[in-house]
């Protein structure tokens, strides 16, 4: 069995990263003992992966939804979260 290091996505920490099961998705899980977080590496979906939601909120307030409110403009986006990730890509 090979022993690989993973680095916490939230804290850059590798000393107490241990695995912590598996997900629907066949992924593996890790958590993280120092900041006491669960996070994966791998993704079934592309609009799951950390930063995604941030870049569509981004391109959506850059094309024309400015004149909305935010909780319009929020709501809106989640609705185009998982077509708009294939453009992403």
């Amino acid at each position: 069995m090979v022993k690989v290091n993973v680095d916490c996505r939230y804290c850059h920490k590798s000393e107490h990263v241990k695995g912590h099961g598996k997900g629907n998705g066949r992924h593996p899980h890790y958590r993280c003992y120092t900041c006491c977080k669960v996070f994966q590496l791998e993704y079934t979906y592309q609009a799951c992966k950390p930063g995604v939601k941030e870049r569509i909120v981004d391109i959506a307030m850059n094309n024309g939804f400015v004149a909305l409110s935010r909780r319009r403009v929020t709501s809106r986006i989640f609705l185009w979260c998982y077509p708009m990730v294939s453009h992403l890509q």
